[in-house]
């Protein structure tokens, strides 16, 4: 007589992985891509003074990189940061998406946004004093130094417990 177990089979889920880094990878771009997007957006902020006389110039602090290839990466990081929140807009409408994480990219969006604009305004070439590029540095790096352990907190408060339903 051979007797029949009903052992319970585990289905595999296709997209187990995309729920699981999905939101946090998506979260994590977004979040890195927002200061050069806001940046590219901005534009360079040089004296025109500077460039219409041709005078010497100086910048509180050296651009990264100036140009065609400012051009080429602000828009390819503004790409990308759109690519990163249709991303968490597909993940939150599939319901995969931790309601957690909305305040961290709050709290990424503060810091984003003025580190983006700060970047702009340190690197402009000026001709005489140039007073406000240390100031607005200055400025927000206490900002980003006051709001970003509540951002990396949130963050690891997600990774720690990703899933506080089950």
């Amino acid at each position: 007589m051979s007797q029949t177990h009903n052992t319970p089979v585990h289905q595999i889920d296709p997209w187990r992985r995309t729920r699981r880094f999905g939101p946090g990878l998506s979260v994590l771009a977004w979040s890195l891509l927002l200061p050069i997007a806001v940046a590219w957006k901005v534009g360079v902020q040089d004296d025109p003074a500077a460039a219409a006389y041709d005078l010497p110039r100086r910048y509180v602090f050296e651009p990264l990189v100036a140009g065609a290839t400012d051009a080429i990466l602000g828009l390819a990081g503004t790409a990308l940061f759109v690519g990163a929140s249709v991303a968490i807009l597909i993940l939150a409408l599939r319901g995969w998406f931790d309601g957690r994480l909305w305040f961290v990219m709050v709290g990424a969006a503060a810091v984003g946004i003025p580190v983006g604009w700060a970047y702009r305004v340190t690197t402009a070439a000026y001709i005489d004093s140039g007073i406000g590029g240390p100031f607005v540095a200055f400025g927000v790096i206490v900002w980003a130094a006051l709001v970003l352990p509540f951002v990396v907190l949130g963050a690891l408060a997600v990774l720690e417990d990703p899933d506080p339903v089950d």
